[in-house]
């Protein structure tokens, strides 16, 4: 048996589903098959979670299939979601868009009232857009566990990284190795030549204390040290889903 829905946006205002993840736009075909069901989707006008060569992804293309409680869908051959007992995703040269994401988990979170689930994210040559400016946090690799009000992530980028951990209203970062490329990419209207980045941010999201180290290095426009300290400033914020301007 297949179930087209050649239209989503005329099911999107009975459709609670629909609702939590902003679904407005696109179609879907089902296939009931004996032993599973596969699925088809197409996704139009969504949010833009990700950049791809510095364009926003809005358009999105699923194919997957369900069989025996196991979800394992294909999402423009970039990412892969597989979701059972948790969430596993894997995604491959394709760059976060970090403001629509942390505006979609707002949103889709005041939605859902089942429990939460733990989700995995695994990134490889994926770099974290913060911006419309074009201003990036660069890594060669991204891990990323969520569970319930608790965020553990890890970027790594050549020999450095950064560590961040949060659960309710406590938070904590931790930089270290970061090079002049990743700081040029961080503080894109600024200049540095050599040099290293080492930074710990701790506390909660209303009281936190930073401690940052930038070390044998050549300045070249001293706007690097306003860009540098808003940017700390902005990283509770991030967790928090504001996006204070600077």
């Amino acid at each position: 048996m297949t179930l087209r829905m050649n239209d989503i946006s005329k099911l999107y205002p009975y459709s609670q589903l629909l609702k939590t993840y902003a679904y407005k736009q696109g179609s879907a075909k089902l296939n009931f098959n004996k032993n599973d069901t596969s699925i088809y989707a197409a996704i139009e006008n969504f949010k833009p979670l990700f950049i791809e060569k510095n364009k926003e992804v809005s358009q999105y293309k699923v194919r997957g299939n369900y069989k025996n409680g196991f979800l394992d869908l294909r999402i423009n051959k970039k990412i892969h979601l597989q979701y059972k007992k948790d969430v596993n995703i894997t995604v491959k040269e394709l760059d976060f868009n970090l403001y629509p994401i942390l505006d979609y988990i707002k949103y889709s979170s005041k939605k859902e009232t089942k429990t939460k689930l733990r989700v995995f994210i695994n990134a490889s040559h994926s770099n974290v857009y913060l911006g419309k400016a074009g201003r990036q946090a660069i890594a060669n690799s991204i891990e990323i566990e969520i569970e319930k009000d608790r965020v553990n992530a890890k970027l790594y980028y050549k020999d450095g990284g950064i560590l961040f951990q949060s659960e309710g209203d406590d938070f904590s970062l931790y930089a270290n190795g970061l090079d002049d490329s990743f700081m040029n990419a961080l503080f894109k209207f600024s200049t540095f030549e050599g040099g290293e980045l080492s930074a710990s941010v701790s506390g909660n999201f209303k009281n936190y204390h930073t401690d940052m180290n930038i070390n044998d290095t050549v300045i070249k426009d001293y706007t690097v040290l306003n860009n540098t300290l808003a940017f700390f400033n902005t990283i509770p914020a991030l967790v928090t889903f504001s996006v204070p301007g600077y």
